[in-house]
Protein backbone atom coordinates (compact mmCIF):
# COMPACT_ATOMS: atom_id res chain seq x y z
CA UNK A 1 0.00 0.00 0.00
CA UNK A 2 2.88 2.35 -0.67
CA UNK A 3 2.20 5.37 -2.88
CA UNK A 4 4.06 3.78 -5.80
CA UNK A 5 2.33 0.40 -5.48
CA UNK A 6 -1.13 1.94 -5.20
CA UNK A 7 -0.53 4.02 -8.31
CA UNK A 8 0.59 0.89 -10.19
CA UNK A 9 -2.63 -0.83 -9.10
CA UNK A 10 -4.74 2.17 -10.04
CA UNK A 11 -3.22 2.43 -13.52
CA UNK A 12 -3.47 -1.34 -14.01
CA UNK A 13 -7.14 -1.37 -13.02
CA UNK A 14 -8.34 1.85 -14.67
CA UNK A 15 -5.78 2.19 -17.48
CA UNK A 16 -6.20 5.64 -19.03
CA UNK A 17 -9.73 6.05 -17.67
CA UNK A 18 -8.60 7.58 -14.37
CA UNK A 19 -9.31 11.30 -14.20
CA UNK A 20 -6.82 11.68 -11.35
CA UNK A 21 -4.20 9.32 -9.97
CA UNK A 22 -2.51 8.72 -6.64
CA UNK A 23 -3.66 9.58 -3.14
CA UNK A 24 -6.47 12.08 -3.27
CA UNK A 25 -6.00 15.71 -2.32
CA UNK A 26 -9.67 16.63 -2.21
CA UNK A 27 -12.77 15.85 -0.11
CA UNK A 28 -14.88 12.91 -1.24
CA UNK A 29 -18.27 11.45 -0.50
CA UNK A 30 -20.11 8.36 -1.69
CA UNK A 31 -23.63 9.06 -2.79
CA UNK A 32 -26.11 9.58 -5.58
CA UNK A 33 -26.37 12.45 -7.97
CA UNK A 34 -29.76 13.64 -9.17
CA UNK A 35 -31.44 16.67 -10.68
CA UNK A 36 -32.82 17.52 -7.24
CA UNK A 37 -29.35 17.54 -5.69
CA UNK A 38 -26.67 15.26 -4.29
CA UNK A 39 -27.57 12.55 -1.76
CA UNK A 40 -24.68 11.80 0.62
CA UNK A 41 -24.36 8.22 1.90
CA UNK A 42 -20.84 8.46 3.31
CA UNK A 43 -18.07 11.00 3.78
CA UNK A 44 -14.46 9.82 3.79
CA UNK A 45 -11.66 11.27 5.97
CA UNK A 46 -10.07 14.61 5.23
CA UNK A 47 -7.45 14.35 2.51
CA UNK A 48 -4.76 15.65 4.87
CA UNK A 49 -5.34 12.53 7.03
CA UNK A 50 -5.36 10.00 4.17
CA UNK A 51 -1.61 9.28 4.13
CA UNK A 52 -1.53 8.77 7.90
CA UNK A 53 -4.52 6.43 7.87
CA UNK A 54 -3.07 4.52 4.95
CA UNK A 55 0.12 4.14 7.00
CA UNK A 56 -2.06 2.89 9.86
CA UNK A 57 -3.37 0.14 7.58
CA UNK A 58 0.21 -0.79 6.71
CA UNK A 59 1.08 -1.02 10.41
CA UNK A 60 -2.05 -3.09 11.04
CA UNK A 61 -1.02 -5.51 8.29
CA UNK A 62 2.43 -5.91 9.83
CA UNK A 63 1.14 -6.27 13.38
CA UNK A 64 -1.43 -8.98 12.53
CA UNK A 65 0.72 -11.26 10.40
CA UNK A 66 0.17 -14.88 11.39
CA UNK A 67 -3.41 -14.23 12.50
CA UNK A 68 -6.60 -15.42 10.76
CA UNK A 69 -6.17 -14.65 7.04
CA UNK A 70 -9.83 -13.99 6.23
CA UNK A 71 -10.19 -11.55 9.13
CA UNK A 72 -7.03 -9.76 8.02
CA UNK A 73 -8.23 -9.61 4.42
CA UNK A 74 -11.58 -8.14 5.50
CA UNK A 75 -10.06 -5.56 7.83
CA UNK A 76 -7.47 -4.41 5.30
CA UNK A 77 -9.86 -4.32 2.32
CA UNK A 78 -12.82 -2.69 4.09
CA UNK A 79 -10.53 -0.40 6.06
CA UNK A 80 -9.10 0.74 2.75
CA UNK A 81 -12.54 1.44 1.29
CA UNK A 82 -13.64 3.48 4.32
CA UNK A 83 -10.47 5.60 4.18
CA UNK A 84 -11.07 5.94 0.40
CA UNK A 85 -7.48 7.05 -0.16
CA UNK A 86 -7.40 7.02 -3.95
CA UNK A 87 -8.94 9.56 -6.24
CA UNK A 88 -10.51 6.67 -8.21
CA UNK A 89 -10.61 2.86 -8.18
CA UNK A 90 -11.03 2.28 -4.42
CA UNK A 91 -13.70 -0.42 -4.79
CA UNK A 92 -11.72 -2.48 -7.27
CA UNK A 93 -8.54 -2.17 -5.21
CA UNK A 94 -10.65 -3.48 -2.29
CA UNK A 95 -11.19 -6.73 -4.23
CA UNK A 96 -7.50 -6.90 -5.11
CA UNK A 97 -6.51 -6.51 -1.45
CA UNK A 98 -8.66 -9.50 -0.46
CA UNK A 99 -6.77 -11.70 -2.92
CA UNK A 100 -3.40 -10.14 -2.11
CA UNK A 101 -3.77 -10.70 1.63
CA UNK A 102 -4.96 -14.30 1.25
CA UNK A 103 -2.06 -15.08 -1.07
CA UNK A 104 0.54 -13.45 1.18
CA UNK A 105 -0.85 -15.43 4.13
CA UNK A 106 -0.71 -18.71 2.21
CA UNK A 107 -4.48 -19.20 2.52
CA UNK A 108 -4.76 -19.42 -1.26
CA UNK A 109 -2.20 -21.26 -3.43
CA UNK A 110 0.23 -19.06 -5.33
CA UNK A 111 -1.08 -18.09 -8.75
CA UNK A 112 -4.74 -18.66 -7.86
CA UNK A 113 -6.97 -15.57 -8.10
CA UNK A 114 -10.37 -15.73 -6.44
CA UNK A 115 -12.94 -13.98 -8.69
CA UNK A 116 -14.63 -12.26 -5.75
CA UNK A 117 -15.83 -9.46 -8.04
CA UNK A 118 -17.83 -12.05 -9.98
CA UNK A 119 -19.44 -13.21 -6.74
CA UNK A 120 -20.44 -9.65 -5.91
CA UNK A 121 -21.62 -8.86 -9.45
CA UNK A 122 -23.37 -12.12 -10.33
CA UNK A 123 -25.13 -12.93 -7.08
CA UNK A 124 -27.82 -10.67 -5.68
CA UNK A 125 -27.11 -11.86 -2.13
CA UNK A 126 -23.50 -10.71 -2.24
CA UNK A 127 -24.03 -7.65 -4.44
CA UNK A 128 -26.63 -6.23 -2.06
CA UNK A 129 -24.69 -7.67 0.86
CA UNK A 130 -21.61 -5.64 -0.08
CA UNK A 131 -23.63 -2.42 0.00
CA UNK A 132 -25.30 -3.42 3.28
CA UNK A 133 -21.96 -4.15 4.93
CA UNK A 134 -20.63 -0.78 3.86
CA UNK A 135 -23.74 0.76 5.42
CA UNK A 136 -23.11 -1.01 8.75
CA UNK A 137 -20.51 1.70 9.27
CA UNK A 138 -21.73 4.51 7.01
CA UNK A 139 -25.34 4.78 8.19
CA UNK A 140 -24.69 5.38 11.91
CA UNK A 141 -21.76 7.57 10.92
CA UNK A 142 -23.97 9.78 8.74
CA UNK A 143 -26.72 9.89 11.38
CA UNK A 144 -24.21 11.20 13.90
CA UNK A 145 -22.89 13.85 11.51
CA UNK A 146 -26.06 14.65 9.57
CA UNK A 147 -25.85 18.33 10.47
CA UNK A 148 -22.11 18.65 9.87
CA UNK A 149 -22.08 18.47 6.09
CA UNK A 150 -23.25 20.92 3.45
CA UNK A 151 -22.45 22.09 -0.04
CA UNK A 152 -20.73 25.42 -0.53
CA UNK A 153 -18.85 27.18 -3.34
CA UNK A 154 -17.11 24.96 -5.88
CA UNK A 155 -13.38 24.65 -5.14
CA UNK A 156 -10.63 23.20 -7.35
CA UNK A 157 -8.24 21.17 -5.18
CA UNK A 158 -4.57 20.23 -5.59
CA UNK A 159 -5.36 16.98 -7.42
CA UNK A 160 -7.47 18.81 -9.99
CA UNK A 161 -10.78 17.60 -8.53
CA UNK A 162 -13.57 20.16 -8.18
CA UNK A 163 -15.80 19.79 -5.13
CA UNK A 164 -18.27 21.85 -3.14
CA UNK A 165 -18.51 19.44 -0.19
CA UNK A 166 -18.00 20.99 3.24
CA UNK A 167 -17.76 18.82 6.36
CA UNK A 168 -17.33 20.55 9.72
CA UNK A 169 -16.50 17.62 12.02
CA UNK A 170 -13.43 15.95 10.54
CA UNK A 171 -11.68 16.22 13.90
CA UNK A 172 -14.52 14.70 15.91
CA UNK A 173 -15.03 11.87 13.38
CA UNK A 174 -11.35 10.96 13.28
CA UNK A 175 -11.73 8.19 15.87
CA UNK A 176 -14.52 6.50 13.88
CA UNK A 177 -12.43 6.25 10.72
CA UNK A 178 -9.41 4.99 12.66
CA UNK A 179 -11.16 2.33 14.75
CA UNK A 180 -14.19 0.92 12.90
CA UNK A 181 -15.83 -2.29 14.11
CA UNK A 182 -15.42 -4.59 11.09
CA UNK A 183 -16.88 -7.77 12.56
CA UNK A 184 -19.80 -8.00 10.12
CA UNK A 185 -17.52 -7.17 7.20
CA UNK A 186 -15.24 -10.06 8.21
CA UNK A 187 -18.16 -12.49 8.30
CA UNK A 188 -19.32 -11.20 4.90
CA UNK A 189 -15.83 -11.63 3.42
CA UNK A 190 -15.60 -15.21 4.68
CA UNK A 191 -19.00 -16.06 3.19
CA UNK A 192 -18.10 -14.31 -0.09
CA UNK A 193 -14.85 -16.27 -0.40
CA UNK A 194 -16.66 -19.55 0.34
CA UNK A 195 -19.28 -18.75 -2.31
CA UNK A 196 -16.60 -17.78 -4.80
CA UNK A 197 -14.76 -21.07 -4.38
CA UNK A 198 -17.85 -23.30 -4.36
CA UNK A 199 -19.77 -21.56 -7.14
CA UNK A 200 -17.91 -18.99 -9.24
CA UNK A 201 -14.67 -20.99 -9.46
CA UNK A 202 -16.56 -24.25 -9.94
CA UNK A 203 -18.44 -22.67 -12.85
CA UNK A 204 -15.19 -21.29 -14.29
CA UNK A 205 -13.69 -24.77 -14.07
CA UNK A 206 -16.70 -26.27 -15.87
CA UNK A 207 -16.44 -23.69 -18.66
CA UNK A 208 -12.69 -24.26 -18.96
CA UNK A 209 -13.19 -28.02 -19.28
CA UNK A 210 -15.85 -27.47 -21.97
CA UNK A 211 -13.51 -25.10 -23.78
CA UNK A 212 -10.69 -27.66 -23.71
CA UNK A 213 -13.09 -30.33 -25.01
CA UNK A 214 -14.12 -28.00 -27.85
CA UNK A 215 -10.45 -27.47 -28.70
CA UNK A 216 -9.89 -31.22 -28.99
CA UNK A 217 -13.01 -31.72 -31.08
CA UNK A 218 -12.38 -28.98 -33.63
CA UNK A 219 -8.82 -30.25 -34.11
CA UNK A 220 -10.37 -33.56 -35.08
CA UNK A 221 -12.12 -31.63 -37.85
CA UNK A 222 -9.19 -29.42 -38.91
CA UNK A 223 -5.71 -29.06 -37.48
CA UNK A 224 -4.84 -25.55 -36.30
CA UNK A 225 -2.85 -23.61 -33.72
CA UNK A 226 -4.21 -22.91 -30.23
CA UNK A 227 -4.78 -19.17 -30.89
CA UNK A 228 -6.77 -20.06 -34.03
CA UNK A 229 -8.96 -22.65 -32.32
CA UNK A 230 -9.60 -20.26 -29.42
CA UNK A 231 -10.65 -17.54 -31.88
CA UNK A 232 -13.00 -19.90 -33.72
CA UNK A 233 -14.55 -21.29 -30.52
CA UNK A 234 -15.25 -17.81 -29.12
CA UNK A 235 -16.73 -16.62 -32.42
CA UNK A 236 -19.02 -19.62 -32.92
CA UNK A 237 -20.18 -19.50 -29.30
CA UNK A 238 -20.79 -15.73 -29.35
CA UNK A 239 -22.70 -15.93 -32.66
CA UNK A 240 -25.38 -18.36 -31.47
CA UNK A 241 -23.58 -21.46 -32.76
CA UNK A 242 -23.06 -20.18 -36.28
CA UNK A 243 -20.07 -19.34 -38.46
CA UNK A 244 -20.28 -15.62 -39.06
CA UNK A 245 -19.37 -14.02 -42.34
CA UNK A 246 -16.46 -12.28 -40.65
CA UNK A 247 -15.09 -15.59 -39.34
CA UNK A 248 -15.46 -17.22 -42.77
CA UNK A 249 -13.53 -14.35 -44.37
CA UNK A 250 -10.83 -14.72 -41.74
CA UNK A 251 -10.69 -18.51 -42.27
CA UNK A 252 -11.68 -19.16 -45.94
CA UNK A 253 -11.84 -22.94 -45.30
CA UNK A 254 -15.07 -22.29 -43.39
CA UNK A 255 -16.77 -21.14 -46.58
CA UNK A 256 -17.19 -24.86 -47.20
CA UNK A 257 -20.62 -25.34 -45.64
CA UNK A 258 -20.09 -28.94 -44.66
CA UNK A 259 -16.77 -28.14 -42.98
CA UNK A 260 -18.35 -25.17 -41.24
CA UNK A 261 -21.22 -27.32 -40.02
CA UNK A 262 -18.83 -29.90 -38.64
CA UNK A 263 -16.89 -27.13 -36.89
CA UNK A 264 -20.08 -25.76 -35.31
CA UNK A 265 -21.08 -29.27 -34.21
CA UNK A 266 -17.66 -29.82 -32.64
CA UNK A 267 -17.87 -26.60 -30.63
CA UNK A 268 -21.53 -26.72 -29.66
CA UNK A 269 -21.42 -30.38 -28.67
CA UNK A 270 -18.70 -29.54 -26.12
CA UNK A 271 -20.81 -26.83 -24.48
CA UNK A 272 -24.29 -28.29 -25.05
CA UNK A 273 -24.22 -32.09 -25.20
CA UNK A 274 -27.79 -32.32 -26.54
CA UNK A 275 -28.67 -29.81 -29.20
CA UNK A 276 -30.20 -29.52 -32.67
CA UNK A 277 -28.05 -28.42 -35.61
CA UNK A 278 -29.38 -25.55 -37.72
CA UNK A 279 -28.76 -25.79 -41.47
CA UNK A 280 -28.35 -22.83 -43.79
CA UNK A 281 -31.91 -23.28 -45.04
CA UNK A 282 -33.17 -22.67 -41.49
CA UNK A 283 -34.18 -26.27 -40.81
CA UNK A 284 -33.09 -28.04 -37.65
CA UNK A 285 -32.42 -31.63 -36.77
CA UNK A 286 -29.76 -34.02 -35.63
CA UNK A 287 -26.27 -33.48 -36.93
CA UNK A 288 -26.47 -36.63 -39.09
CA UNK A 289 -29.80 -35.59 -40.61
CA UNK A 290 -28.56 -32.12 -41.51
CA UNK A 291 -25.35 -33.51 -42.99
CA UNK A 292 -27.40 -35.94 -45.06
CA UNK A 293 -29.52 -33.11 -46.48
CA UNK A 294 -26.46 -31.05 -47.30
CA UNK A 295 -24.82 -33.95 -49.12
CA UNK A 296 -27.91 -34.71 -51.20
CA UNK A 297 -28.16 -33.15 -54.69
Amino acid sequence: MSDASLQVLQVGILAEAALSRGLRRSPVFVGQFSLQGDIVHYIAPHFDDVAGMRNGLIEFERATRGQEALARAAAIAFGFVYVHPMSDGNGRIHRFLINDTLQRDGAVPEGIILPVSAGITNTREFGHGYDRKLEVFSRPFMRRYADARRFGPLVTYADGIKSNLVFDDYGDAHFAWRYPDLTEQAVYTARLVAHTIRNEMAEEARVLLKFQLAQRRIKDVMEMTDPDDARIIRSIKDNSWQVSGKLAREYPQLEDRLLALRMVEAVQSAFEPRFPIRAWDGSEGSCEAVWSRLRSP
